[in-house]
């Protein structure tokens, strides 16, 4: 049961998080057909980022539920600056590199001393297996790399 209700709540913040970004909706699709996508593929990044920090690291339920939100409040800021990438990349990157440091500093404040060294070795190793990756994965390879210090 918690879970569902953690998964309402993610699912929650996702849509909110959908609604905060320009995207316009092709013609060829509904707003709710592209907003579904848009949604599965923030949810699927938020995934990602959570397996890519958690593993190894024997994390608690709680711990997770703290990385899973700290994960989805991170990709939600991105959203809300990824039309900076191409129209002021100063204010892009200021905005990147405080949201990371941000998360960073959350997650660091979640996990035992050894679970944090775990984290930032699980990002720099996959900053480094994709580090020529420039095909469907940039967005994720960016977000991960932006935690990287």
């Amino acid at each position: 049961m918690k879970k569902i209700l953690l998964s309402v709540a993610t699912l929650g913040i996702l849509v909110a998080s959908c609604g905060s970004t320009n995207t316009a909706a092709p013609a060829t699709q509904t707003t709710s057909s592209s907003t579904i996508d848009r949604v599965a593929q923030i949810a699927s990044a938020v995934s990602q980022i959570s397996g890519i920090l958690g593993a190894n690291t024997n994390l608690s339920s709680d711990q997770k539920s703290s990385l899973l939100s700290t994960v989805t409040k991170y990709v939600s800021n991105y959203n809300s600056i990824s039309n900076l990438a191409t129209t002021d990349k100063a204010s892009y990157t200021t905005k990147l590199t405080d949201y990371a440091s941000e998360a960073i500093g959350s997650v660091k404040e979640t996990v035992s001393e050894n679970q944090y060294a775990q984290i930032l070795s699980n990002l720099a190793e996959y900053k480094q297996q994709n580090a020529t990756t420039t095909s469907q994965n940039s967005v994720l390879n960016t977000l991960v790399s932006s935690l990287v210090k």
